[in-house]
Parts: C-alpha cells; structure tokens; sequence
C-alpha cells in the first residue's frame, strides 16, 4: 500500500537514529464530515491537544473497522467511508517505534451525541469539536507549542500525534477531489454478464450497468433504476458484495457494487448505448480499461463469493488502470 506521509524524529527537530527491529503498532484515523462540511476534531483539554479521530488496530479488525469505530467512540458518529487517502508512517527513533496508520475520508450517516470515552480519555478531559478545514489546520498546527504531558503519554508522543495529524489535514487539502457516489451491478447469466455499449461519448467502450445514486435512493433502488434505463431489464434479489473506489485525476468514484442472476424482460439498445448479454471471457478480451470490468478477472472472483469486496483503483482519464489496492 501507498504511503502519502513519513514522519521521523527530525521533523521534531531531533535526530534520527536508526532503529533495531523496532515494535510496530498498526492504527487507523482519518477525516470524518459532517452534513454542514465541517471536520470533527478531537480536543483534548488536559493536554491542550487537537487531533483527529482515530487509534490501534485490535485483534483481527481490518483498517476500515477500526476507523469507524475509533470514530464512533471518540465523536459518538457513525460514518460511512468515502474514500481511502493511504498510509502514514511515523518512525519514533527515541522509543525504537513504528507506527502505520491507514488514513480514511468519510462522512456522517448519525450522529449520535453520545461519547464511548476510555478512562484515560476521561482523565485527559476530551471532547469533538467541529471546524472547517483552514480552523482544523490552524487550530492543529496552533496547539503544538502548547502541548503539555499527561500522566499517560509524554510530550515526545503528543508532538508526533499532532504533527501528523496536521499533515494529513495538509495533504487532503492539496489532493482534495470531489467524490461521487454510484453503483455498479454484475447480472450473470449462464456464464455471460449483462453490459452496455456506448454509443456516445466513450464510443465502443463495454461497461456494466449503472449510474450514480440521486438524492433519497439506496444503492438498491439505483442499480434497478439505472439497470431498467440502460437496458430495459428488470433485476431483481440483488446482493451487495461490496465497495469499489475508483480515483481519477480529478474525481473520485465511490461504487456500492451488486450482484444478481435472477431478472425479467430482454435487452434493449438505447440511443446512448446498446445493451446485451456476452461471456466473460468475452468482455474481458475487448475491454480491459474500466475498473468495474476488470472485477470480473479470476483473481476477484473470492470477493464476489465472500460479498467482502473492498478495492482502490487509481486510473488516467482514458480509464487505464495504473494501481490497485485491496483494502481487506
């Protein structure tokens, strides 16, 4: 996986030291939004410490489950992750400790108002507060020469705390992208797979069926809806299998992705696009630049069986996939 951020001791203004089979700690935390666009910001008043949300992994949670929920223990939020940024590294030279940290970007599904603090949370007086994004930098980057120590962590660990925060916070800013929520839906049938043929636009380009989710839908009633217009078929007892994050240079793609085999009606072509069933190997043989045809590849075939579908794609504009991550 891609690492956006190092930290070492150096950038504290000590030296760095070459470490020697150091402990390792894995963590998730990341940006969590709330309907208002405001960032939630962890306050901790004893210590005069803002940070954002997040904490250690714990026995066999992936990063995604940690993130949600440190999130909800620490903003009484439950959130819905939109986007994956990558890794942070800090190397903590003068303790022999390395921490990675998956970095998350999500947004606020309920917000409970209700804090899980721990006992040292307790005692470190922390609270969420809410800031734009310029306040959430400025307030992160302000703190540090305030820091003080608390009777769990020294000094040395907060400054890193902070700093890397702040430089999560800077580089989100400078690669923000607007992110689009969307679905996909695989109808297999007989070994062939439904697909449409554009005839505008990306002219000859095979994709599956789909679209973004509007205002009030499920993903669920998106991918009947956008099935039912790009191809006349009604499908139905559709299973969510998972995520698919697809990044362009300048948008991202967030796709709930279904399957099904169960549908009513025959395919019809559209003045956008033709419509029609073809075998796998088919599909997979003209069309290799869209993400969402390349699921169809054996190597992915253990997600679709699982339902725990969870991948990054990073792309060009014309498609072509230059990076792929799987996040389980």
């Amino acid at each position: 996986m891609s690492v956006i951020i190092k930290i070492t001791d150096q950038d504290l203004g000590f030296e760095s030291k070459k470490m020697s089979n150091p402990e390792i700690r894995m963590a998730s935390r990341g940006i969590v939004i709330n309907k208002d666009g405001l960032i939630a910001v962890i306050h901790k008043k004893l210590k005069h410490e803002y940070k954002l949300p997040g904490g250690g992994v714990e026995h066999k949670e992936k990063g995604y489950e940690t993130f949600q929920r440190e999130v909800l223990e620490e903003t009484g939020c439950y959130v819905d992750i939109m986007n994956y940024l990558g890794l942070v590294e800090e190397e903590r030279c003068a303790k022999n400790f390395k921490q990675i940290s998956y970095i998350y970007i999500s947004k606020v599904l309920e917000d409970t108002r209700r804090l899980h603090r721990t006992h040292q949370e307790e005692d470190e007086q922390l609270e969420v507060v809410w800031m734009e994004l310029d306040d959430a930098i400025e307030k992160i980057k302000g703190c540090y020469p305030k820091l003080k120590p608390s009777s769990y962590h020294d000094l040395y660990y907060t400054q890193f705390a902070v700093l890397r925060d702040q430089k999560i916070l800077e580089y989100y800013k400078e690669n923000k992208k607007p992110i689009r929520d969307a679905v996909r839906t695989f109808l297999i049938d007989d070994g062939r797979v439904a697909c449409i043929e554009y005839q505008k636009g990306n002219v000859g380009f095979l994709d599956i069926p789909g679209g973004k989710i509007e205002e009030g839908e499920t993903p669920t009633d998106a991918s009947k809806r956008e099935f039912l217009e790009e191809t006349s078929l009604h499908v139905k007892n559709l299973d969510l299998i998972g995520t698919i994050f697809i990044e362009y240079p300048n948008r991202i793609y967030k796709m709930k992705v279904s399957l099904t085999h169960d549908f009513e009606g025959t395919p019809k072509n559209t003045d956008e696009n033709k419509a029609y069933f073809i075998a796998i190997p088919d599909l997979l043989k003209k069309e290799r630049r869209y993400a969402i045809t390349e699921l169809l590849d054996k190597k992915y075939q253990h997600n679709f069986q699982k339902h725990n579908l969870l991948l990054k794609f990073v792309v060009d504009e014309n498609h072509h996939i230059l990076e792929v991550e799987d996040l389980n």
